[in-house]
């Protein structure tokens, strides 16, 4: 049945006033209502009953779990192990902390290196376990992690403990990273210096592999010597070697063999060019009489290979096409090449601005001549202010009936002619409004200075010297007016020419435009 908005508010009341009351009184409460709210109780009923419902379902939700087994506590010697961290076939190693350590005093972990289990069917000899609790100084270094503690353990077990270092392993590392080939041959170069270090000791490293090595978190490489260190003998060099192969080799197909089967991405390898195909295949290399390449003798001729592939060099014995060798070159000298790009385009710039400069001094010169050749054929009488931007002196009592007419008709011819050559006309245009006013015909000269301006705004160069010539020009004849609109436009007009018209042949025009500044003063 539905309910009306006076029955709903009335049934939110009641279901509210049921719930504030104890469980044991409800039933009361209900079944003293009035009549006419008698029919809002089974629906009360039912509300409580699903209040009811959610409530237990949350106490089952929010139940604390059981408690989980707590794993019993491992110790060797004064160390409490933690939990097993990355281990290999001859080793485990454990993350620990001290069992007994003061209470103000911070709690720190290390890597605890334990022996692996003996098999039973094959106990070690003495020899073996004599080599595997020989202690080794290795030489100090700040990348090389430094033995901490050795001692043996109440099971008779040889331990070894050393700094804990927080980061990735290389292969990692390069994979997170997404490094191409120069980077991984850098990352593995940096590596190799540390093994090197370690052989200048006469110490052998031994099982090396990708978790040998730590990224921290300085982005420094560190080697992680977790007490297998050996007396340097010739065949612990060459595994060192041939390690270090296996981690370039590792690095280059982005696994590091303990991958999981069902990783969803697999990873990426990156593709060797011939000089760090040859370089593993050398590390790699064991050696005989059937050995397709000499072996490494050192970890430092291993590095002399990886600096010549760092430094963009052929590595001897490498081969590769002329191509390959072309791309070292180039990649070799890419900063002069790119300092000589560089440069050859100022020069190209420098050499292109100067014939533009010299190509618009040329056609400033062909049009000064042709303008003068103009003037001197239809008034020759305009040349001196055509050239100089200086009125010439006029002749006692001028003829205006016979002069104006002559200007007006080489206006006209100067407004039909120069086809192509609008800022040449805008010249003569100029030299026959500079004409007008030495004529005293003022309203005539302002007219045409003014088409001469408007002609060489629209066509010219902002810093043509014939357009800072007009508007000097006609600052001139506006400061002629007397008024002071006049002058404004003067001013307006010379700070234009001050601030655009610049070099030797705009002189005769800045020189007019401070004149008629100095003038509004």
């Amino acid at each position: 049945m539905q309910l009306s908005a006076t029955e709903v508010r009335v049934l939110s009341r009641l279901i509210e006033r049921t719930l504030a009351l104890p469980s044991e009184q409800r039933e009361a409460y209900l079944a003293a209502l009035p009549e006419p709210q008698q029919v809002l109780v089974p629906r009360v009923r039912e509300r409580l009953a699903q209040l009811a419902q959610t409530a237990a379902e949350a106490e089952v939700a929010v139940a604390p779990p059981p408690p989980r087994a707590q794993r019993p506590e491992l110790r060797v010697g004064p160390y409490r192990l933690l939990e097993p961290l990355n281990g290999s076939d001859d080793a485990r190693v454990w993350r620990a902390e001290r069992a007994e350590r003061a209470d103000n005093t911070a709690r720190k972990a290390f890597a605890l290196c334990l022996p692996p289990p003996s098999d039973p069917a094959a106990p070690p000899d003495a020899r073996q376990l004599a080599a595997e609790r020989q202690v080794v100084r290795l030489p100090e270094h700040p990348q090389i992690v430094r033995l901490i503690d050795a001692g043996i353990d109440a099971e008779g077990r040889f331990y070894r403990v050393l700094p804990l270092v927080e980061g990735l392993d290389l292969v990692t590392h390069a994979q997170r990273r997404g490094l191409g080939l120069h980077a991984l041959v850098a990352l593995l170069a940096e590596a190799c210096r540390l093994v090197a270090h370690v052989h200048e000791g006469e110490v052998a490293c031994t099982a090396l592999g990708p978790a040998s090595f730590r990224v921290d978190d300085e982005g420094r490489v560190r080697l992680l010597d977790w007490g297998r260190g050996r007396s340097l003998r010739a065949d612990a060099r060459a595994a060192d070697i041939r390690a270090l192969g296996g981690l370039l080799q590792a690095l280059l197909a982005g696994d590091d063999g303990e991958a999981a089967a069902g990783a969803a991405h697999a990873p990426k390898p990156v593709a060797p060019g011939p000089d760090v195909a040859h370089v593993l295949s050398r590390a790699l290399q064991t050696g005989g009489a059937g050995a397709m390449f000499e072996p490494y003798a050192t970890v430092a001729a291993l590095i002399d290979d990886l600096e010549l592939v760092l430094a963009w060099q052929p590595v001897p014995g490498a081969g590769g096409d002329v191509l390959h060798r072309a791309r070292l070159w180039l990649r070799r000298h890419r900063l002069r090449l790119a300092l000589g790009v560089v440069g050859g385009a100022v020069v190209l710039a420098l050499a292109t601005a100067g014939w533009q400069a010299w190509q618009r001094g040329q056609g400033r010169a062909q049009r000064a001549d042709a303008a003068r050749l103009f003037l001197q054929e239809h008034l020759p009488e305009a040349l001196p202010g055509a050239l100089a931007s200086v009125p010439a002196p006029v002749p006692a009592g001028p003829d205006l009936a016979v002069e104006a007419p002559r200007v007006q008709r080489a206006l006209e011819k100067a407004r039909t002619g120069f086809a192509g050559e609008p800022v040449l006309r805008g010249q003569v245009i100029t030299a026959l409004g500079v004409r007008l006013r030495v004529l005293g015909l003022d309203d005539q000269a302002l007219n045409v200075l003014q088409e001469a301006v408007a002609l060489l705004q629209g066509t010219a160069r902002a810093d043509e010297p014939a357009l800072g010539a007009a508007r000097a020009e006609l600052a001139q004849q506006h400061g002629r007016e007397g008024s002071a609109a006049g002058r404004d436009k003067a001013a307006a007009l010379a700070q234009q020419v001050l601030a655009t018209c610049t070099g030797a042949a705009c002189a005769p025009a800045r020189a007019a435009a401070q004149q008629v500044l100095q003038a509004g003063r």
